[in-house]
């Protein structure tokens, strides 16, 4: 699904930088930090 969110720059800097280094995509590192958070707290 796309959908549109206001990220602070230098987290998504962070993010970016992410996916060079793990050679994924910027999607693929927000999705895999959302379903880690989200099933810390279940």
């Amino acid at each position: 699904m796309r959908t549109t969110i206001d990220i602070d720059e230098q987290l998504l800097a962070y993010a970016i930088l992410r996916s060079a280094q793990q050679g994924c995509t910027l999607k693929q590192v927000i999705e895999d930090a959302l379903r880690e958070f989200f099933l810390a707290i279940i």
